[in-house]
């Protein structure tokens, strides 16, 4: 495998991961507001709950995405636009 086809294939792989954590978030996000308008101490017992759920998914991406993560990117739109030069180098050869 060629150099620019493995940092393309880390950065879609990074990319993924960070569409992941977004996903995770707007579940986290609405859990929170189910617990602003819960009703009772259980409802709001299980929607904590779920939100540490969905954080410990986001530590667990968040700690598998890769070194060069913090060399070149640092959110999905980065990592998508890294992963197009990266393409189009590899495809350039």
């Amino acid at each position: 495998m060629d150099a620019a086809e493995i940092r393309a294939d880390t950065a879609f792989s990074d990319y993924n991961k960070y569409q992941d954590i977004a996903n995770y978030q707007s579940t986290i996000d609405h859990y929170q507001g189910l617990i602003d308008n819960a009703t009772s101490d259980d409802e709001i017992a299980q929607y904590e709950s779920a939100i540490q759920h969905y954080q410990g998914l986001i530590d667990s991406v968040q700690s598998s995405l890769s070194s060069q993560a913090g060399n070149y990117y640092s959110n999905a739109q980065e990592a998508a636009t890294f992963f197009n030069q990266q393409r189009d180098i590899y495809n350039y050869k």
